[in-house]
């Protein structure tokens, strides 16, 4: 999703809807927490977003943060991303 409604590389009018003079991309992101350490939480975003071209980064196909028929490209039951954070959190 970006401002770019027609993806011509340039705000026309009616686009730029926060007046700030450049195009804007927007993505989803998706947050799984695996607690099967009872020491150590993991805590995973993956985030997809559509680029410039229209051509979509991520398994998140259509941006809307749920998993659907056909966006699990690597069947590991959750929406992958190449951009994604990985942390840990220890005495929870």
């Amino acid at each position: 999703m970006s401002e770019d409604k027609n993806l011509n590389g340039v705000l026309d009018a009616g686009e730029d809807s926060n007046s700030n003079g450049i195009i804007d991309y927007y993505g989803k992101g998706v947050v799984y927490v695996n607690n099967s350490n009872p020491d150590l939480l993991e805590v995973e975003v993956d985030v997809s977003w559509r680029n410039r071209d229209g051509r979509v980064i991520g398994e998140d196909t259509n941006l809307n943060g749920q998993i659907e028929s056909g966006e699990d490209l690597v069947n590991i039951g959750k929406l992958d991303s190449p951009v994604k954070i990985i942390t840990y959190l220890a005495e929870r």
